[in-house]
């Protein structure tokens, strides 16, 4: 599994002038394990990428450093980019995937798959078609995705396909983008509650709970900017669920507050009790009382086809529950001291 923390870089020449040097310096001074660069959108080359030997250049410089070198690329699954004038689809994104992580020479590879995933006529076979073609060039290819933070309100995308093939999820949780300023979803706890909707929400929609890999904002620019303090809760908390890898959106809108906040993340720190596995017997109703009663809960739908799911979860407690003949449910609870 990938650990550490790791800086989410848009466009490079807008990241510290786009001197390799310089962002190597400050990705070291805050303790960080990498970056993740923008390599295509939708199937063409973005940004530094267009220049193949430039992009080795700044691989180099970033390796020689000790730091770890992802790409990632917008991913539509089908016939739509940023470049709208040349349609591409899942094809041709998966060859910039492979050009990633061979001619760029990147460590890992992330798809940013977001709502043009759900909108695919098939959009299970999709992912499955574009991912197996990654692997298929690279068989030892490390593979990542980031999606949405709350899977709840995104029911069609294939997560399950996407997990199946990579090692771990970076969802956006960005808590300037959940609960922006000036708008009533703004909350004073919004780095934290932002951590907290979308571990809760990937757990209660039946995800693997260990893919959870969190991905926070450090922008200092209205309307979506974010504090020192809110970056910091939302860290603390992730890595209290288990979270080992950290990373931030997005290196070229962080002031030099936010530099200093993510070096205090310490991802070394305590996280979550180990949990134990028990039954008992439980009906829906009681499901839906256990949810009222407790606080910070949330409980998902309780019809997925022959598996019922449910959470909740306060800072002390943490319940997940799986049923499918109707009565018999699996706890999911921190192992007593």
């Amino acid at each position: 599994m990938l650990s550490g923390k790791y800086a989410w870089i848009w466009n490079w020449e807008h990241s510290s002038d786009g001197n390799a040097h310089a962002v190597a310096r400050q990705l070291l001074s805050a303790g960080f394990r990498g970056c993740f660069i923008k390599s295509d959108d939708g199937g063409h080359p973005f940004g530094l990428t267009w220049n193949l030997d430039r992009t080795r250049e700044v691989v180099r410089c970033l390796h020689n450093e000790g730091l770890l070198v992802m790409f990632w690329g917008y991913v539509y699954g089908q016939a739509g980019s940023f470049y709208g004038d040349q349609k591409l689809g899942w094809e041709q994104e998966a060859a910039m995937a492979v050009r990633a992580l061979t001619d760029l020479g990147g460590d890992g590879y992330i798809a940013d798959a977001e709502i043009e995933f759900e909108s695919l006529p098939r959009p299970g076979q999709t992912a499955r078609d574009y991912l197996t073609r990654i692997k298929t060039a690279v068989p030892n290819a490390r593979l990542f995705y980031s999606p949405f933070a709350q899977p709840h309100y995104h029911r069609a995308f294939p997560y399950d396909v996407f997990n199946e093939y990579c090692e771990a999820a970076f969802p956006m949780a960005y808590s300037g983008s959940m609960f922006p300023v000036g708008t009533q979803y703004y909350r004073p706890d919004r780095g934290e509650e932002a951590a907290r909707r979308s571990y809760l929400d990937w757990c209660a929609s039946g995800l693997p709970a260990n893919m959870w890999q969190p991905a926070g904002d450090s922008v200092a620019i209205a309307p979506h900017s974010t504090t020192p303090k809110e970056l910091l809760d939302f860290a603390r908390l992730a890595i209290s669920y288990g979270a080992s890898c950290l990373s931030w959106w997005v290196y070229e809108y962080a002031d030099q507050n936010l530099w200093a906040a993510i070096r205090e993340v310490d991802l070394g720190g305590d996280s979550m009790p180990d949990l134990a596995v028990v039954e008992q017997r439980v009906s829906a109703s009681e499901l839906r009382e256990l949810s009222r009663a407790l606080r910070d809960s949330v409980i998902a739908d309780l019809t997925r086809g022959d598996l019922v799911v449910g959470f909740a979860g306060p800072q002390d407690l943490r319940r997940v529950l799986h049923r499918k003949d109707g009565s018999v449910v699996g706890v999911i609870e921190q192992t007593p001291s």
